[in-house]
């Protein structure tokens, strides 16, 4: 192995204001439904979260060597790209976790029978994303980005208002439409 003689080293202040408001941020998020999203612990956690990424833009801006280059942040196909890429990560693949166990729990399906009535999303997904290239090529990526976030919206909306009787063809056309979507999304990121 070799060093890179021009390296001039870690980003530590960055790598840890970016660690703490992640941290609080995810306690946030895990703790807010069991002490209530208004209540002054939450708010002060978001305040702090806010406060610890404000400072680490700060601290980017002015160090020699930025975990995220500011550069990157003005360009706005870079810029909207990660924007893109969080909203489709948080909205996206949370509901499949929450709806397999919907499915475990409230439906009363096996882990198998789980598994085999969330598989639309995944064989719609596979499918598509096979074909996202000729799509990006035809339509360009920011069409093809917004596109796939609406289906997967879209998707996401039929499987709204289930309830425990509600059975695997009732979310068939929603875990369709969601993979559809996800499969034009993910490739194009």
């Amino acid at each position: 192995e070799s060093r890179d003689a021009s390296s001039t080293g870690l980003d530590w202040w960055g790598t840890g204001l970016l660690t703490g408001a992640l941290v609080l941020l995810i306690v946030l998020i895990q703790r807010s439904n069991a002490v209530g999203w208004l209540a002054p612990v939450t708010l002060v956690m978001a305040g702090a979260a806010l406060l610890l990424f404000g400072l680490f833009v700060l601290v980017e801006f002015r160090t020699t060597s930025p975990l995220i280059a500011p550069a990157l942040m003005r360009k706005p196909t870079f810029l909207g790209s990660t924007i893109v890429a969080v909203v489709f990560a948080a909205a996206g693949f949370a509901p499949l976790v929450y709806l397999t166990l919907f499915l475990l729990h409230a439906h009363g399906s096996s882990p198998t029978v789980a598994g085999l009535e969330v598989a639309p999303f995944a064989v719609a997904s596979l499918v598509v994303s096979l074909l996202a290239a000729r799509l990006v090529a035809r339509l360009g990526v920011r069409v093809c980005l917004v596109a796939g976030l609406v289906l997967c919206a879209a998707g996401l909306a039929l499987m709204l208002n289930l309830n425990p009787d509600s059975g695997g063809l009732r979310l068939l056309p929603g875990l369709v439409i969601f993979g559809i979507g996800a499969g034009v999304v993910n490739p194009t990121m």
